[in-house]
Formats: structure tokens, C-alpha cells, sequence
């Protein structure tokens, strides 16, 4: 038997604050370079209460897979975050030539996802025996208000 659950996580968040005054971009790299356990758990943290939000409670499924499509716009690589304007973007040229890959935005989110689904006990771990497979993949959008993850969840029943 096989079930399906689909969640949309729009206007995902591409920073997280840090400190007063400090920001952090949600990205692959970010974590990749060292960044101290501290900072990653605020970031983290950022993106559980984000994704919590939009999660079903009552739902529990014995395994699962999902797969998942990252809507941003072609540029998302360049976004920024100011002091005074917060998120920095503008439409990219028609000759602009992305330079990001998909890991560095898929990769955290990917995460906190199936921690967020581990802690509202829709399935009880990520590992193997519970998650069977994962996928992502990009969707060009055109502005950043349209940003978004879906996330299609396909649950199977107790062995």
C-alpha cells in the first residue's frame, strides 16, 4: 500500500540570523567550510521552526520516499543579505550564466526536512530502514517571492 503527502514550503528562507547584528545564507557551502557547531545550530534551528510550520502532526508513516524540487530563480547564487534592505536580487540578465549547483541550496534543506519530519514522528529515524530514497531536482523561477520547495512524500505500509 502506498500513500502520497505532498508539503509546499514557499518563501523558503535564504538566511539565517545569527546575532544581532549577523547573518548567515543557508547554503551548502556554508557548512562545508567549518562553520563553528554553534552557528550551525542557529541556522538549523532557523529552518526546523520554518519547515515545522507547514508539517503535518498527525501523520505516521512506516517508510517512506520523497522527492523534492527546488524552485529559485537562475541567479539564486547571488542573493545577499543587507543590513538596511535585508535580501539582496535583482532579475538576472538574459546572457547570465548560472555558477551555483544544486547541492549547495538542496543539501541543508534536505536535512532539516527529514529532521523535522523525524521530530514530528512521521517516521521514527532517516535511516535506511525508514527512508528508502530521496531526490531533488531544480525549477527555475522568476522572481524570488516565487521561491519554493515542494516536497512529495511517498509513504509505504508496515512490512
Amino acid at each position: 500500500m502506498c500513500k502520497a503527502l505532498e508539503i509546499n514550503l514557499p518563501r523558503f528562507p535564504t538566511h539565517a540570523q545569527i546575532s544581532k547584528n549577523k547573518w548567515v545564507k543557508i547554503s551548502g557551502n556554508t557548512f562545508y567550510s567549518g562553520t563553528h557547531y554553534i552557528i550551525r545550530n542557529k541556522v538549523f534551528r532557523v529552518m526546523h521552526d520554518y519547515i515545522n510550520h507547514y508539517i503535518p502532526k498527525d501523520i505516521v508513516f512506516s517508510r517512506i520516499e520523497t522527492e523534492m524540487i527546488f524552485k529559485a530563480p537562475l541567479n539564486y547564487g547571488t542573493v545577499r543579505r543587507t543590513k538596511s534592505k535585508g535580501i539582496s536580487w535583482n532579475p538576472p540578465k538574459d546572457d547570465y550564466v548560472p555558477n551555483w549547483d544544486i547541492d549547495n541550496l538542496a543539501w541543508p534543506w534536505t536535512k532539516a526536512i527529514f529532521d523535522t519530519i523525524i521530530s514530528n514522528n512521521i517516521v521514527p529515524d532517516d535511516n535506511i530502514k525508514y527512508v528508502i530514497g530521496n531526490s531533488y531536482r531544480y525549477e527555475k523561477c522568476d522572481s524570488m517571492d516565487d521561491r519554493s520547495i515542494n516536497v512529495k512524500i511517498k509513504a509505504y505500509g508496515m512490512d
